[in-house]
Protein backbone atom coordinates (compact mmCIF):
# COMPACT_ATOMS: atom_id res chain seq x y z
CA UNK A 1 0.00 0.00 0.00
CA UNK A 2 1.03 3.43 -1.12
CA UNK A 3 -0.25 5.48 1.37
CA UNK A 4 -1.96 5.16 4.82
CA UNK A 5 -5.35 6.24 5.30
CA UNK A 6 -5.42 8.40 8.13
CA UNK A 7 -3.77 5.73 9.80
CA UNK A 8 -7.51 3.89 10.22
CA UNK A 9 -7.30 0.27 9.61
CA UNK A 10 -10.68 0.05 8.09
CA UNK A 11 -10.17 2.88 5.85
CA UNK A 12 -6.16 0.95 4.84
CA UNK A 13 -8.20 -2.38 4.14
CA UNK A 14 -10.34 -1.01 1.92
CA UNK A 15 -8.01 1.27 0.18
CA UNK A 16 -5.16 -1.70 -0.30
CA UNK A 17 -8.87 -3.66 -1.78
CA UNK A 18 -9.84 -1.20 -4.42
CA UNK A 19 -6.47 -1.00 -5.42
CA UNK A 20 -6.17 -4.64 -6.13
CA UNK A 21 -9.37 -4.59 -7.96
CA UNK A 22 -7.84 -1.63 -10.22
CA UNK A 23 -4.48 -3.44 -11.01
CA UNK A 24 -6.54 -6.33 -12.59
CA UNK A 25 -7.59 -4.69 -15.85
CA UNK A 26 -4.27 -2.71 -16.73
CA UNK A 27 -1.43 -4.52 -15.29
CA UNK A 28 1.03 -3.82 -12.48
CA UNK A 29 3.25 -1.36 -15.08
CA UNK A 30 0.33 0.18 -16.44
CA UNK A 31 -1.13 0.77 -13.19
CA UNK A 32 1.89 2.09 -11.51
CA UNK A 33 2.91 4.21 -15.04
CA UNK A 34 -1.12 5.91 -14.07
CA UNK A 35 -0.65 5.99 -10.14
CA UNK A 36 2.26 8.10 -10.46
CA UNK A 37 0.98 10.30 -13.50
CA UNK A 38 -2.21 10.72 -10.94
CA UNK A 39 -0.07 12.03 -8.52
CA UNK A 40 1.93 14.62 -10.13
CA UNK A 41 -1.16 16.24 -10.87
CA UNK A 42 -2.73 19.52 -9.08
CA UNK A 43 -6.31 19.45 -7.12
CA UNK A 44 -8.06 21.09 -9.75
CA UNK A 45 -6.96 19.08 -12.89
CA UNK A 46 -7.40 15.94 -10.83
CA UNK A 47 -10.68 17.15 -10.20
CA UNK A 48 -11.47 18.09 -13.80
CA UNK A 49 -10.08 14.85 -14.96
CA UNK A 50 -12.78 13.23 -12.47
CA UNK A 51 -15.56 15.59 -14.08
CA UNK A 52 -14.20 14.44 -17.10
CA UNK A 53 -13.36 18.27 -17.97
CA UNK A 54 -11.35 18.40 -21.62
CA UNK A 55 -8.78 20.98 -20.33
CA UNK A 56 -5.10 20.75 -20.77
CA UNK A 57 -2.64 20.95 -18.71
CA UNK A 58 -0.06 24.50 -17.71
CA UNK A 59 3.15 23.04 -18.21
CA UNK A 60 4.60 26.40 -18.54
CA UNK A 61 4.25 30.31 -17.32
CA UNK A 62 4.29 31.60 -20.24
CA UNK A 63 1.56 33.92 -21.89
CA UNK A 64 -1.70 31.98 -22.79
CA UNK A 65 -2.90 32.22 -26.12
CA UNK A 66 -3.43 35.96 -27.20
CA UNK A 67 -7.67 35.66 -27.40
CA UNK A 68 -7.16 34.63 -23.60
CA UNK A 69 -6.43 38.34 -22.10
CA UNK A 70 -9.67 40.06 -23.31
CA UNK A 71 -11.57 37.23 -21.49
CA UNK A 72 -10.36 38.58 -18.11
CA UNK A 73 -13.02 41.58 -16.61
CA UNK A 74 -11.49 44.76 -15.54
CA UNK A 75 -11.68 43.96 -12.16
CA UNK A 76 -10.02 40.68 -12.84
CA UNK A 77 -6.94 42.50 -14.46
CA UNK A 78 -6.77 45.12 -11.60
CA UNK A 79 -6.32 41.90 -9.56
CA UNK A 80 -4.22 40.47 -11.61
CA UNK A 81 -2.12 43.76 -11.63
CA UNK A 82 -2.04 43.74 -8.06
CA UNK A 83 -0.88 39.90 -7.18
CA UNK A 84 2.08 40.55 -9.72
CA UNK A 85 3.04 43.50 -6.85
CA UNK A 86 3.05 40.51 -4.43
CA UNK A 87 -0.37 41.81 -2.41
CA UNK A 88 -1.82 39.65 -0.40
CA UNK A 89 -5.56 39.15 -1.10
CA UNK A 90 -6.11 41.51 2.35
CA UNK A 91 -3.92 43.71 0.46
CA UNK A 92 -5.32 43.75 -2.55
CA UNK A 93 -9.27 44.21 -1.20
CA UNK A 94 -8.55 47.15 0.86
CA UNK A 95 -6.71 48.32 -2.24
CA UNK A 96 -9.93 48.21 -4.12
CA UNK A 97 -12.44 48.37 -1.25
CA UNK A 98 -13.90 45.16 -2.13
CA UNK A 99 -14.23 41.62 0.24
CA UNK A 100 -11.02 39.44 1.00
CA UNK A 101 -13.54 36.60 -0.40
CA UNK A 102 -14.29 38.74 -3.47
CA UNK A 103 -10.17 39.11 -4.21
CA UNK A 104 -10.44 35.20 -3.65
CA UNK A 105 -12.80 34.75 -6.45
CA UNK A 106 -11.14 36.87 -8.61
CA UNK A 107 -7.87 35.55 -8.26
CA UNK A 108 -9.35 31.82 -9.04
CA UNK A 109 -11.39 33.23 -12.01
CA UNK A 110 -7.70 34.25 -13.38
CA UNK A 111 -5.96 31.26 -12.47
CA UNK A 112 -9.04 29.35 -14.43
CA UNK A 113 -9.40 31.68 -17.37
CA UNK A 114 -5.59 31.45 -18.15
CA UNK A 115 -4.87 28.21 -17.30
CA UNK A 116 -2.52 28.72 -14.69
CA UNK A 117 -2.34 27.17 -11.07
CA UNK A 118 -0.18 29.51 -9.29
CA UNK A 119 -0.54 33.40 -8.02
CA UNK A 120 3.34 33.20 -9.79
CA UNK A 121 2.10 32.61 -13.09
CA UNK A 122 -0.07 35.26 -12.75
CA UNK A 123 2.89 37.57 -12.03
CA UNK A 124 4.83 35.87 -14.45
CA UNK A 125 2.24 36.80 -17.27
CA UNK A 126 1.27 40.44 -16.07
CA UNK A 127 5.18 41.55 -16.25
CA UNK A 128 4.82 39.96 -19.88
CA UNK A 129 1.54 41.29 -20.70
CA UNK A 130 1.91 44.40 -19.56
Amino acid sequence: MRNPRFGFYAFNQLYAECETRARRSPGDSAFDAAYEQGAQLTIRRAVGEALGEKTKPSTTVSAPAASAEPSLTRRERETAMLVAKGMSNKGIAEQLVISPRTVECHVEHILVKLGFNTRTQIATWVRQEF
